[in-house]
């Protein structure tokens, strides 16, 4: 078969139109859905400088839907959402969760907290449990976002906006104290 000047040009204009299409679908971002995002209940726990080379201390805190409650054995009883954040890091001067602005990373700096993860079996970090009837039904990783804590002398506001390992928003708060 032979290809003629004339047909050229049109096989140059029909390669730059099939090479400029772009079967990738983008990573939609989409918002984590069935889950509660209002908090009623914080409990937080002082670690001191926990981890060997970090230069500060660490801190853990739970926060509970309503319908939640840690019973007399120190188990999650009853339905509703559980955010756990297992290590924020504070300056060492600092005991307690200071006012401003964490982000989730693993630079393990202060005013960081660390993303969610699997380790041996176990997660750990930034993570959601959807909890129905005292049983763990989803888990959720957060592996990037922002957790504002704002104080003042009776009441703490905490906002949080995160993203999930698989890509979804997530948006709560919680207001009340910290004990």
């Amino acid at each position: 078969m032979r290809i003629r000047l004339f047909h050229i040009p049109l096989l140059v204009i029909l390669l730059i139109v099939v090479s400029s299409c772009d079967n990738h679908v983008p990573n939609k971002q989409t918002t984590l859905t069935n889950v509660d995002s209002v908090f009623t209940v914080a409990a937080l726990q002082y670690h001191g400088q926990f981890y060997p080379g970090v230069d500060g201390h660490v801190l853990s805190l739970d926060l509970y839907s309503d319908g939640l409650y840690i019973d007399s054995l120190g188990r999650m009883q009853g339905s509703g959402t559980n955010i756990y954040f297992s290590d924020i890091f504070i300056s060492k001067e600092d005991t307690c969760l200071v006012q401003g602005l964490y982000r989730i990373d693993s630079t393990a700096l202060p005013m960081t907290i660390l993303p969610g993860q699997t380790i041996e079996g176990s997660i750990t970090g930034s993570y959601l449990l959807l909890v129905q009837e005292g049983q763990v039904k989803r888990i959720e990783l957060f592996e990037s976002g922002s957790v504002d804590v704002i104080q003042d002398t009776d009441s703490c506001w905490i906002t949080m906006q995160m993203v999930t390992s698989n890509n979804k928003t997530y948006n709560a708060t919680y207001i009340g104290l910290v004990p």
